[in-house]
């Protein structure tokens, strides 16, 4: 008997079905936590962590009871950092977060997500969100060409969400890519 290594379509389902309860996890986790985080290295930002930084960088052995703190706290006690630096916001993640939500939209065709991505894609501060009014978002722009898949997702009212970045992105682009991100 001949074995396979290709997955069943029983594991294909028990996986899916493994990706949708992790994003209600996540989104279970994001409600309760809200957008606010440290970063990281928040701590080293700090004037003190700036100056222990560049000492250790200079002088590595003499600085080393300078940065053993910071170092401690990273690892044993991160809790801590909540007394020298508060939660901030970070636009990166708001931009990630909306672009997520528009994938689920896509996938889904579930409206519900719309709201969470507009809301973090409207914080994040290089995107423009380009509708003028509800019929910018409810009819189809003349340059934007019916596909399969809307076809398929128009259910009830399409929604049409145009994003423009106000900033150039410093990565190189496919010269067909479309700053145009999700439709219905």
């Amino acid at each position: 008997m001949q074995t396979t290594n290709a997955p069943s379509r029983n594991s294909e389902i028990i996986h899916a079905a493994e990706v949708w309860r992790s994003i209600g996890n996540f989104y279970k986790w994001l409600e309760k936590n809200g957008l606010h985080s440290y970063d990281p290295y928040d701590l080293w930002g700090t004037p003190f962590g700036l100056f222990s930084r560049r000492l250790y960088y200079e002088k590595r052995k003499i600085a080393l009871p300078l940065i053993a703190p910071f170092v401690a706290v990273e690892f044993l006690c991160p809790q801590i950092r909540a007394l020298f630096v508060s939660k901030t916001r970070y636009a990166m993640v708001d931009a990630q977060l909306g672009l997520a939500f528009l994938n689920l939209f896509r996938i889904t065709d579930d409206k519900s997500y719309l709201p969470y991505a507009l809301e973090r894609l409207m914080a994040h501060p290089d995107f423009a969100w380009t509708a003028r009014g509800p019929q910018d978002w409810k009819t189809r722009p003349a340059d934007w060409p019916p596909t399969r898949y809307e076809a398929k997702a128009i259910k009830g009212p399409p929604s049409y969400l145009a994003w423009l970045r106000k900033k150039p992105d410093p990565a190189p682009r496919d010269p067909d890519w479309s700053d145009r991100t999700a439709n219905s």
